[in-house]
């Protein structure tokens, strides 16, 4: 079940942002190794992909401690690196799940709005109308 949920999240990542095809594919497998840890509210760490038990980052509001991240992100640019594709999608199968099962709700930390996005949205406008459900 959750496999399944993953590769559909994939998949509208990938229709939404084709730029990034590498960097979610990365961010695929940083789930599926379980590499994701949620700690508090709003706080996540997502290990790295080349030194899994060495080197952590931390992901606060869509901001991700990693050197691709401090490197390439703008205010501006809306850049978004796998350490912070690999949580949105993390919580985007959770609610996925939630929902099949028939939950009223989802865990309290996937806050999500109306249209089923993190609160603190990595996408911009635009990508995240793309999105809808899963």
């Amino acid at each position: 079940m959750f496999s399944t949920h993953l590769d559909a999240v994939a998949a509208k990542a990938t229709q939404c942002l084709p730029h990034a095809t590498d960097r979610i594919e990365r961010a695929v497998a940083l789930v599926r190794d379980g590499c994701v840890e949620h700690n508090h509210q709003a706080w996540w760490c997502v290990a790295s992909q080349t030194h899994h038990n060495e080197t952590w980052y931390d992901i606060n509001n869509n901001v991700c401690t990693c050197p691709d991240y401090e490197q390439r992100a703008t205010h501006t640019n809306h850049f978004v690196c796998k350490h912070i594709l690999a949580v949105w999608m993390y919580r985007r199968v959770v609610q996925a799940i939630a929902k099949e099962n028939s939950m009223s709700t989802a865990p309290c930390w996937v806050a999500m709005d109306a249209e089923g996005i993190p609160c603190s949205s990595i996408q911009s406008a635009t990508a995240r109308s793309k999105l809808g459900t899963v």
